[in-house]
C-alpha cells in the first residue's frame, strides 16, 4: 500500500488487510467492492496523484456523483497525504476561484461525467479507470497547488464546506485528531461490530456521511450506499431485502420512513443513528415501533464538532422533545452567557474537546469569534431543564425589535404540537404590501379554518407585543438544503400572499 501519514490509523489498517469481505455495495448500480478491491482502487489513484507531483498537505477538491467514487477519491487523497475538500457538485467558476484561493488548491477529482461538465477547461487532465473498467476518475488540474498548511493546533486532514443556510458557505478545517476522535467515538457509542451491514443514504460531501463511511470501513462493516433522496419505500425495501443490521439516517429519512410504515416491523436492525435536528419525539417513538430491536442514537449534528454530543434511546423517556443528550467521552458540553427563565438556564451552547475543528479556512475573524482553544461557540441557544439541555434555535433567529428580544422556538414548537403539523417557522418577513413588515407564522402542510383560528390565537400575543400585523400561512413544503435543514430565511423572505 502506498501511504503517507493517514489521518485515521484504524481505517488505514482496515484497508491494508485487503479482506475479501464486501466493503461497499452501490445499490443503484449494483457494483460491489470487497475491501481488497477498494484498497486496490485507492492504491491506484493515490499512486497516480503522487506520480503527478502533488505534494503532501496540498488540498484537492472532490466532486463525485456517487458515494462509491467519492469514497475512493477521499481515501486516495488521504493515502497520498493530501487534504480532501468534498463538494456536492462541481463549483461555478466564481465559487471555484473562491475555494481554490482559500484552500490553496488547483485540482479537482471527479468522475468522467462531471468532468465533461466542467465550467472552464483545466490546464491539465488525467484519467484512470478502476474497478474492472466500471468507474473512471478524472484529475482536473487548473493551477499548481500549494500546501494548505495554516498554523494550527492539529494536522489539517479535511476541509468541509457548510451548507451556507445563513450566508456564504464556510470551509471548516478539521484536524487529523478530530477526524480520528469522531470516527472512533461513533464506533464506540454504537458498539460497532465487524461485518455489520449498514444502510447509508448519506451524501459523501457532508461530514456525517464522511464520518459514517470512515467508522464503518474501519470496523470491517459492509456499506449499502443508497441515494440520499430515496423514498421511504425504497429505504425500507433495502433494509428488509438485505437484512441490514444498522441504519444511518438524516432527519428527512426518519420522516420518510415513519410516513411509509403502517403496522409492519423490521427486527434485523440493531441500531439507528441520526442527526436530531427536526426529529420529533413522536417520530422517534414511531421509529422504535418499526425497529423494535434497535437502539436509537440521535446526534447534535455540527460540522465544527462532528459526532460530539448524542442522546441514546430518547423515545423511552416521558419527555415531549428530544434533548441534546450528553457529550461523547472526552468532550464537554455547556451553556455560556446564561440567563434564567421560569427557573431554567438558557444560553449559547458551547462544545469543547478533541472533536472540535481547527477553525474556518480563509476567515481568521470568524475563527477568532467562534473558536477559543478547543471550544466552539455554536451560536445555538440551549435551555437546561432538569439537567438536560434542549435546543432552542439559533441566536441569529431571535426576533429583535425596539429593544424586545424573543426566541420564536417555543412558539414554533407549540404550533407544531397543537396543530399536529410537521414543521413551523416563525419570524419577521415582508408584509402584504411593498415596504411593509409582518410577523409570519408558516406551517408545512395545509390549514383548515379551525386550525387557522388556532394558529392566530397562539400567535396573537407575540404579534401584539411586537406591534406587527400577523400573517398565518401554509406551504406544501419548506425549502431545504441537502441534509434536510429548513432554509428559514428563504421561507420567511418570500413575499406574502
Amino acid at each position: 500500500m502506498i501511504s503517507r501519514i493517514h489521518p485515521i490509523p484504524s481505517l488505514a489498517a482496515a484497508l491494508s488487510q485487503r479482506s475479501l469481505v464486501d466493503a461497499i455495495v452501490d445499490c443503484a448500480s449494483g457494483v460491489t467492492l470487497t475491501y481488497e478491491q477498494l484498497a486496490d482502487a485507492v492504491d491506484l489513484l493515490a499512486g497516480r496523484l503522487i506520480a503527478s507531483g502533488f505534494t503532501a498537505d496540498c488540498a484537492v477538491v472532490l466532486s463525485c456523483r456517487t458515494s462509491l467514487a467519492a469514497t475512493i477519491c477521499m481515501l486516495a487523497a488521504w493515502q497520498a497525504g493530501m487534504v480532501p475538500v468534498p463538494l456536492a457538485e462541481l463549483p461555478t467558476v466564481a465559487e471555484r476561484d473562491r475555494i481554490f484561493a482559500q484552500c490553496q488548491t488547483g485540482v479537482i477529482l471527479c468522475d468522467d461525467i462531471l468532468a465533461a461538465g466542467a465550467a472552464v477547461a483545466p490546464t491539465a487532465c488525467d484519467e484512470l479507470t478502476v474497478i474492472d473498467g466500471s468507474l473512471r476518475i478524472a484529475i482536473l488540474q487548473y493551477d499548481k497547488p500549494s500546501p494548505a498548511n495554516p498554523t494550527v493546533r492539529d494536522k489539517l486532514a479535511l476541509i468541509v464546506y457548510t451548507s451556507g443556510t445563513t450566508g456564504q458557505a464556510k470551509g471548516v478545517m478539521l484536524g487529523a485528531g478530530a477526524m480520528a476522535f469522531a470516527t472512533g467515538s461513533m464506533a464506540q457509542v454504537v458498539e460497532a461490530q465487524p461485518e455489520e451491514r449498514a444502510l447509508v443514504p448519506l451524501s459523501s460531501s457532508h461530514l456525517y456521511g464522511i464520518v459514517a463511511n470512515c467508522y464503518l470501513l474501519a470496523t470491517g462493516a459492509t456499506i449499502y450506499s443508497v441515494d440520499p433522496y430515496a423514498s421511504g419505500e425504497h429505504l425500507i425495501h433495502h433494509i428488509s431485502d438485505h437484512k441490514l443490521s444498522a441504519v444511518l439516517f438524516q432527519p428527512q429519512h426518519v420522516k420518510r420512513v415513519v410516513d411509509t410504515v403502517a403496522h409492519s416491523a423490521c427486527s434485523t436492525v440493531r441500531y439507528v443513528a441520526c442527526g436530531s435536528g427536526g426529529v420529533s419525539m413522536a417520530e422517534a417513538r414511531r421509529l422504535a415501533q418499526f425497529f423494535p430491536a434497535a437502539r436509537q442514537f440521535f446526534y447534535y449534528a455540527l460540522s465544527e464538532a462532528p459526532r460530539a454530543v448524542y442522546v441514546a434511546d430518547a423515545y423511552r423517556s416521558s419527555a415531549t422533545e428530544i434533548p441534546l443528550g450528553r457529550p461523547a467521552a472526552g468532550m464537554r458540553l455547556q451553556l455560556d452567557r446564561v440567563t434564567s427563565a421560569k427557573g431554567n438556564r438558557i444560553g449559547e451552547i458551547v462544545i469543547g474537546g478533541p472533536a472540535v475543528a481547527i477553525g474556518y479556512i480563509g476567515d481568521a475573524a470568524m475563527t477568532d469569534e467562534k473558536f477559543h482553544d478547543d471550544n466552539f461557540y455554536t451560536g445555538d441557544l440551549g435551555e437546561e431543564i432538569d439537567g438536560e439541555i434542549f435546543y432552542r434555535g439559533r441566536a441569529s433567529d431571535v426576533i429583535e425589535w425596539n429593544g424586545i428580544r424573543i426566541s420564536a422556538w417555543a412558539t414554533e414548537l407549540r404550533l407544531v404540537e397543537e396543530l399536529g403539523k410537521r414543521t413551523a417557522v416563525v419570524g419577521l418577513g415582508p408584509g402584504a404590501t411593498a415596504g411593509e413588515r409582518s410577523l409570519r407564522a408558516i406551517v408545512e402542510g395545509s390549514l383548515t379554518p379551525a386550525e387557522r383560528d388556532m394558529a392566530e390565537a397562539i400567535m396573537a400575543p407575540l404579534a401584539s407585543q411586537l406591534g406587527f400585523p400577523l400573517q398565518i400561512e401554509a406551504v406544501p413544503s419548506f425549502p431545504r438544503n441537502a441534509t434536510g435543514k429548513v432554509l428559514r430565511r428563504q421561507a420567511l423572505s418570500r413575499q406574502g400572499d
